[in-house]
């Protein structure tokens, strides 16, 4: 399968800004899916409506994950059923969970070294998990920095 991930700092509407040149070049050469670095969500609707203006593809989601590291048990099953049902609604062909170390001091990540902190985190990546399952969306995780994770 080849996909290509649209991802900006600046947000999502700037991704697919510099990107839809690259998706209309690649879609030539059967791109079989484009990946959307963003969180679900009402906003994201209309930029789904432009992606499949000009793609007839797969569209797989890949919501950075990190803050979700430091949520409660029953806020990672509400998160985790909540985007179940938008990606169903949205006919959406994968999530992917982007799930890293923290990104600053003090933030939240999925990485520790710490056996506690790891059994807790193991919880709440399970309850997200669970969660996703109740829908018919497949799920996959990715991490650059985490490979235990795969």
């Amino acid at each position: 399968m080849l996909g290509i991930t649209l991802w900006s700092a600046r947000g999502l509407e700037s991704a697919i800004e510099r990107g839809l040149p690259l998706l209309q070049q690649y879609d030539l050469f059967g791109l079989d899916f484009v990946c959307l670095h963003a969180w679900p969500g009402t906003p994201v609707r209309e930029e789904l409506k432009r992606i499949r203006r000009h793609f007839s593809g797969a569209i797989w989601f890949s919501p950075g994950a990190n803050q979700l590291a430091g949520y409660s048990l029953r806020d990672c099953q509400r998160v985790g059923q909540e985007w179940a049902r938008w990606c169903e609604q949205n006919r959406i062909s994968r999530i992917l969970l982007n799930i890293e170390r923290p990104s600053a001091k003090g933030r939240p990540g999925w990485v520790s070294r710490s056996g506690p902190v790891r059994a807790e985190l193991a919880d709440r990546l399970s309850a997200l998990l669970d969660a996703l399952a109740t829908g018919k969306t497949p799920i996959g995780i990715t991490s650059h920095d985490w490979p235990d994770a795969h």
